[in-house]
């Protein structure tokens, strides 16, 4: 007890990875961090970035960090990152991430501060893409308005 009450001091920054679809999602503690967030950086390549849900007998585990890695810039070393998220996905919140993975989701990296400001900034590690084709056919191309005069002179 007395060691959770000290490395709850310790920590300073966490990152929470959040996977939604905008109506519903998924909260997970990625990992908890020495220093303030303005002392780190980090790099993306979305190319490479994969989610992929382990499944347990009473949990899962999500792995996250290809494609994403951390930086320590005020003392210039990289930052291992573990391979999944080591707390387990509730087995009650599990069937909604395997729904969310299956389909359109966005991913969603929080960096919380643990200071006087409770300050958080979010990067957005894959977006939620809109389908371009229903967006068309909800909203149909107008006509020139040359084109639409000539029609009710005639």
């Amino acid at each position: 007890m007395i060691y959770r009450a000290r490395k709850a001091e310790t920590a300073r920054t966490r990152l929470v990875l959040e996977i939604g679809n905008g109506s519903d999602s998924v909260l997970l503690p990625a990992m908890e961090l020495p220093y303030l967030s303005k002392f780190y950086r980090l790099h993306l390549n979305r190319m490479e970035l994969g989610l992929r849900l382990f499944e347990f007998r009473f949990g899962a585990q999500l792995a996250w960090a290809n494609g994403v890695s951390l930086t320590n810039t005020a003392l210039d070393i990289t930052i291992p990152l573990p391979d999944r998220i080591k707390v387990p996905v509730p087995f009650w919140r599990i069937s909604t991430l395997r729904l969310l993975l299956q389909t359109r989701h966005y991913v969603a990296m929080q960096i919380l501060t643990a200071t006087a400001e409770r300050a958080m900034e979010i990067i957005v590690l894959r977006q939620f893409s809109a389908d371009a084709t229903s967006a068309q056919r909800l909203y149909p191309a107008i006509s020139a308005p040359s084109l639409l005069a000539s029609s009710y002179e005639a």
